[in-house]
């Protein structure tokens, strides 16, 4: 693979398809391989590539398959793109507001060879003759993340109230309403379509969109949970009215107890398929964390006590470790998550020790980006300090750059992985554990998904 990388970069030049083909391989290559700044930048060029031959507009002179490939293409760099942005606009290199081209069409439109009918990202309905599947409706949701993790970002970067935002809130909320009802009934989270779902070869789609939907909540919610990195700061929680705060944390709540039902669900299915997919293996330490944060809203018992939703979450554990085969970061995740799991529902002191959060660490470098735990953004940004750094680092804390795991390039989904700790490096990982997760390192940048559910402040000291 480094030959085709390095013959394909000798070629730059080159603005044809099977060029640009090559290039979103290789992204995904490096991307597994953990040559993560070489994926950030080959995703650029291949966005540039994509721009410069058109892919971004209808051609409708072409064959129906040719056309449908050119769609998928660059689609596909779109897709790839909304995982490495994390809602950060200075780091776009494919925007949604130039994609004026028809939404992926469901497969077999594709393979018979038939004139997609898929509706297009600006369009506010789906017309319901529209052959489309889970995956074009998870690009549209991709683009409503999107946006909620630019205005939560963008809130907690003014340090101000989140309640006086709360209309932009309202109309992301919307959006996420509006996105559930325009889902076709057979695309729907009921009952019967898990059941038919969750045996199909669309399971792990079916599966993460929901997971996604819930998730974005959290995402759009989570500001008003203290303790959690992408919380406003103590100060503006003060200043916001108390309503507002449990209306948020309830919200948050309730969409993370949905989750863990949601999966508990599939996991009782015992389908052939395998359901895992990109957002799972974080969302049970994201949702695991909410629940940390918040139990003491929840009822001491039934459905929706900490034993039953632990319960839950050890289910979707199981779920989540046929990714250990095919994403070669998850199993630091899910170690990670599993001792989180396990520690729920103890109790847990502060600490009491003055520490300098990741927060003042990266504001006092003047870093306005907000990145979060495993964030690309830091491993760039130190990216020319990793030579001297890597003198003084353990192995353990070498980013990955080998190319060995690229042929699991089978899996759909971008993996994510869990933390190391750069505060204590001859500590072993049980002992740094059972320290806390408030000096998680950002040297790991796995997670594309930016989302930090971690607290910068508390010591997991459970007794």
């Amino acid at each position: 693979m480094r030959e085709v990388q390095d013959e394909t970069l000798q070629r730059i030049g080159r603005h044809t398809i099977t060029h640009l083909r090559i290039l979103v391989l290789l992204t995904r290559f490096c991307f597994h391989a953990g040559d993560f700044g070489g994926a950030w930048n080959i995703l650029a060029l291949a966005a540039r590539v994509a721009f410069t031959l058109r892919l971004n507009y209808e051609h409708d002179r072409l064959d129906p398959i040719v056309q449908e490939s050119h769609r998928r293409l660059i689609w596909a760099i779109y897709h790839q793109d909304r995982l490495f942005s994390g809602g950060i606009a200075d780091f776009q290199v494919c925007p949604v507001e130039k994609m004026h081209v028809r939404l992926p069409c469901d497969d077999r439109s594709f393979e018979m060879g038939l004139t997609s009918k898929a509706g297009f990202m600006k369009d506010d309905d789906i017309d319901p003759s529209a052959n489309m599947d889970t995956h074009a409706f998870k690009l549209r949701l991709l683009a409503i993340r999107d946006k909620i993790l630019r205005y939560t970002k963008n809130v907690r970067r003014q340090g101000n109230s989140p309640a006086e935002s709360r209309a932009e809130m309202e109309a992301l909320q919307i959006e996420l309403n509006m996105f559930e009802r325009n889902l076709p009934a057979e695309f729907r989270l009921t009952p019967q379509r898990v059941v038919i779902m969750g045996h199909s070869r669309e399971a792990s789609i079916y599966a993460g969109l929901h997971s996604l939907w819930m998730m974005c909540h959290c995402d759009l919610y989570r500001f008003c949970v203290p303790g959690i990195r992408e919380s406003v700061s103590k100060e503006a929680l003060a200043s916001t009215h108390p309503d507002f705060v449990e209306f948020c944390q309830r919200t948050c709540l309730d969409f993370s107890i949905r989750f863990c039902e949601a999966w508990s669900n599939f996991y009782h299915l015992e389908s052939s398929e395998c359901l895992a997919g990109e957002f799972l293996v974080i969302s049970i330490y994201q949702v695991a964390q909410i629940l940390h944060h918040l139990q003491h809203l929840l009822p001491e018992e039934g459905d929706h006590c900490i034993v039953s939703l632990k319960e839950k979450l050890v289910e979707a554990l199981e779920m989540a470790r046929p990714c250990e085969r095919v994403f070669t970061k998850a199993v630091g995740c899910l170690r990670d998550s599993e001792r989180l799991i396990d520690a729920l529902g103890r109790k847990s002191i502060t600490r009491t020790a003055s520490s300098s959060s990741l927060d003042d660490g990266m504001e006092a470098s003047g870093q306005k980006h907000l990145a979060s735990q495993h964030s690309v953004l830091v491993h760039i940004y130190n990216s020319h300090n990793q030579e001297e750094e890597s003198i003084e680092r353990p192995a353990v804390y070498q980013a990955d750059s080998s190319l060995e795991y690229a042929e699991n390039e089978a899996a759909r989904y971008l993996p994510p992985s869990m933390n190391l700790n750069q505060s204590n490096h001859g500590m072993e990982q049980q002992e740094e554990f059972e320290q806390g997760f408030s000096d998680a390192s950002l040297w790991n940048p796995f997670n594309m998904e930016l989302n930090g559910y971690y607290d910068p402040e508390l010591d997991f000291l459970f007794v």
